[in-house]
């Protein structure tokens, strides 16, 4: 049993920083909240984003997956994710300039608003969904047909490891230089998120009503 779950657990942190690697919404929000809040606020937002993720993880371990998925959904979470992602990105472009006060240790800031943040991008974003409803079931089959439940919560152990462990990494790196990003520098790392934001908005608009227009046609 030991062996087969070292092996589920190598394989899921593996495929998981494949995906946590790449450039997306979160990485974005990462960025931006650990330069302006502290070097710990991608832990808040993986957590958010873990706990999407379990939350999947049950439905799908119960079985409800082929219930939950189709083009329509698909094509509804692209619309909606991407309204979220371009409000929270006009968000960031309209962020005040640096402000030394705003983000030291002394004021700190709820990191619940990080979590439901790390949430709302994550659910956001249809490629997740995707993932999650499309390649995620064979995974967890296959983690189930050799461990059992155990193989299941091995499986999600080592996905959301992999995504503390890079994001916490950026967020590390970013947050402990933000006290050398003042002025002209803050607000210019700050509004790039934005842009990217906003980017990833409008793609998600534009993918989630050509899903829904394929859908209707059909």
């Amino acid at each position: 049993m030991a062996h087969q779950l070292l092996i589920i657990f190598l394989t899921s942190l593996g495929i998981g920083f494949t995906g946590a690697v790449m450039p997306g919404p979160l990485l974005a929000v990462t960025v931006k909240e650990s330069i302006s809040r502290s070097k710990w606020s991608a832990l808040w937002l993986s957590t958010g984003h873990a706990l999407c993720e379990l939350a999947l993880v049950i439905v799908l371990a119960a079985g409800l997956n082929r219930f939950v998925f189709n083009s329509s959904v698909s094509g509804f979470i692209g619309l909606v994710g991407g309204v979220i992602l371009i409000w929270m990105g006009v968000g960031a472009l309209r962020s005040p300039s640096y402000d030394e006060g705003a983000i030291s240790s002394n004021n700190p800031r709820p990191p619940h608003n990080l979590i439901l943040n790390g949430s709302a991008v994550t659910i956001s974003n249809p490629y997740w969904s995707i993932w999650w409803f499309l390649v995620a079931p064979a995974l967890l089959i296959w983690a189930a047909g050799e461990a059992g439940i155990a193989g299941i919560i091995t499986f999600y152990i080592g996905h959301i490891l992999s995504d503390f462990l890079w994001f916490g990494s950026v967020g590390f790196a970013i947050g402990s230089g933000r006290r050398f990003l003042t002025g002209r520098g803050y607000k210019l790392a700050i509004q790039v998120c934005g842009v990217f934001l906003l980017l990833f908005g409008i793609y998600f608009i534009g993918y989630g009503g050509k899903i829904i227009g394929a859908f209707l046609l059909h």
